[in-house]
């Protein structure tokens, strides 16, 4: 989509393919941590509810973003349970 090679055989490159799913969704996780630490240091410091809310959002568009951006995904086409289902990890990790 991205007109990237990812190099190796057929096994090898699919298997690197797959590592970069969860590889981003770290990545997107403690980006959002960290920028909730900076915006905390700066004086804005909600309560748990609302710090909560914040950085699971924030994960979830640092997460889908990307994926919609490439065209891996369409949140438009997504029923109340695939919100459901990405919502509910993003709100407990970010607990």
């Amino acid at each position: 989509m991205i007109g990237a090679t990812i190099p190796g055989d057929k096994e090898t490159s699919a298997n690197r393919l797959a590592g970069l799913g969860p590889l981003t969704g770290l990545t997107a996780g403690i980006g959002a941590g960290a920028l909730l630490g900076v915006i905390r240091s700066a004086g804005w410091r909600p309560g748990l509810a609302v710090s909560t809310l914040i950085a699971g959002l924030a994960a979830m568009a640092a997460g889908d973003g990307p994926m919609t951006a490439l065209g891996v995904t369409d949140p438009r086409t997504w029923a109340p349970v695939d919100w459901v289902s990405d919502a509910i990890p993003h709100l407990a990790y970010a607990r």
